[in-house]
């Protein structure tokens, strides 16, 4: 049986592979490692690495499961920020629901209590629908 200590070293170990792969432009390698870390140790540091992985590939369905746990459980506003971010620039770019990123994006500021953090999701949703050209109603 693996014990705690044993698990926390191999998300170490996990999570620094996948930031050196985060690091050398191969966010799927990023991502299998951070969801291997993410399933021993479910903390920021491999919430926010996962999270901003899956993005990055466009994994779309995962990101919709993972994100929310993330914004839940981060013990830090840049984390649940970016949680939000990521889920939300996830649905404008890959799944092509931008209505679904601008209600993830409205809903965000309730996840983030500093100021500073509370005010973030408004600008990005301009600019994630920015690209897309104007809303036909």
């Amino acid at each position: 049986m693996v014990g705690s200590s044993e698990r926390s070293g191999w998300a170490d170990i996990l999570l620094a592979a996948a930031e050196r792969a985060w690091g050398g432009n191969d966010p799927a390698g990023a991502a299998e490692l951070a969801r291997r870390a993410w399933r021993l140790r479910p903390d920021d540091r491999a919430g926010h690495l996962l999270v901003s992985a899956l993005a990055r590939v466009g994994a779309t369905d995962e990101l919709e499961e993972v994100a929310p746990v993330v914004t839940e459980t981060a013990a830090s506003d840049r984390v649940r920020a970016q949680a939000v971010l990521a889920r939300a620039l996830a649905q404008f770019m890959f799944a092509n629901r931008p209505a679904r990123g601008r209600a993830i994006l409205a809903e965000g500021p309730r996840h983030l209590p500093a100021p500073g953090r509370r005010d973030l999701p408004a600008p990005q949703a301009g600019a994630y629908t920015l690209p897309a050209g104007p809303r036909r109603r």
